[in-house]
């Protein structure tokens, strides 16, 4: 017999913010990563890696100190999420195929 059990974390206020900041910046960054994905796509029918994007982090976070809090693997990690690969495969490929003219 399997059993499962359920753990509720109890944090303090200070750590509750502090992930609720990191996860607004990880929102951010993945909505601005796309967005660059499909303007460059837009304007030049091409595509950048997200190696490319990762390669731009530092430039991003000496730009913009609401990025340097959160560490660099945990940016990496949602410039690399895997839903973020298949929202730009899916928009090439609607584009190709209905010519949305983008």
């Amino acid at each position: 017999m399997r059993k499962t059990f359920l753990y509720e974390a109890r944090v303090s206020r200070k750590t509750s913010d502090n992930a609720n900041r990191w996860l607004e910046t990880c929102r951010t960054l993945y909505n601005v990563a796309l967005d660059q994905r499909i303007s460059i796509y837009r304007q030049d029918r091409k595509t950048i890696s997200v190696y490319a994007q990762a390669n731009q982090l530092p430039d991003l976070k000496s730009a913009y100190p609401e990025f340097k809090s959160v560490g660099s693997q945990v940016l990496q990690g949602c410039a690399r999420a895997p839903r973020y690969g298949n929202a730009n495969k899916k928009f090439v490929l609607t584009d190709l195929l209905f010519n949305l003219g983008f």
